[in-house]
This record gives structure tokens, C-alpha cells and sequence, in this order.
């Protein structure tokens, strides 16, 4: 199976691969500028995929229709997406554009470090 992804991000799937073989012939991603956590069994992948922690926020409402994980300042999928634009706004739409910085973040949400989300969050472990 082929699958093509450019500034993606996979990361976090609890007990199993981020990235895992469905079965049959070996699964190839094609793309650039991925991050990968785990990758399963009878996968290839682009030499250049990261695999780095990236430091992710918690799942929540940060602006748009749908929540998000925000990236935190010191992530490492921050402008390492590449220079190329498929939207002019991140996942969240009018009003978070796409590219902040020298490039690109990896993955739905653009960093903005005046947003407030870098601030560290009151209850860290998600009691609300």
C-alpha cells in the first residue's frame, strides 16, 4: 500500500505504532517533512521522517471548529513542515495562518508564541 504524506504528524497512538502495516505487501509512505513516533513492521519511510517527542498539548479548543493539540515554544515539529503552502491557514482556519517563522510546522497546528498557548497549564494531567 502506498500512502503519501507531506508535514504530517503521527505520534502518540497508545498500544500500537503510530504507523502500522495493514497486512499483505510491505506499506511504503512517500512525502516529506513527516514525524513519525513508533513505526510498525514492514514500513518504509523517507530518510529524512523525524523522530522526536513533540511535546504536544493536550487535545482542546485552541480557535477553529475542531480541537487541537498545540505545539509548546521548544517543539520539534516547529518550522520543520517545509517552505510549500496547501492552505493559507492551519486546521483551525481564517485567523491562524499557516506559516509562521522560517517555515512550516509539522502537523495541523501553526505555533504562535503570542497565543498564550505556551503558558504551562493549570491542571497539567487534565482535571478540569
Amino acid at each position: 500500500t502506498l500512502m503519501i504524506a507531506n508535514s504530517s504528524l503521527f505520534w502518540g497512538n497508545a498500544g500500537s505504532p503510530d504507523i502500522e502495516h495493514t497486512g499483505g505487501g510491505d506499506d511504503i509512505l512517500d512525502g516529506t517533512h513527516n514525524l513519525i513516533g513508533k513505526i510498525g513492521d514492514h514500513i518504509s519511510y523517507p530518510i529524512e521522517t523525524l523522530h522526536c517527542d513533540p511535546q504536544l498539548r493536550p487535545l482542546a479548543w485552541n480557535g477553529g471548529p475542531t480541537r487541537t493539540h498545540a505545539l509548546p515554544s521548544g517543539s520539534c515539529a516547529i518550522d520543520a513542515g517545509g517552505t510549500y503552502l496547501w492552505s493559507d491557514y492551519d486546521q483551525r482556519g481564517a485567523g491562524h495562518p499557516r506559516w509562521l517563522g522560517t517555515q512550516v510546522d509539522i502537523g495541523a497546528y501553526e505555533h504562535d508564541p503570542n497565543d498564550g498557548t505556551d503558558d504551562a497549564p493549570i491542571f497539567a494531567d487534565g482535571f478540569d
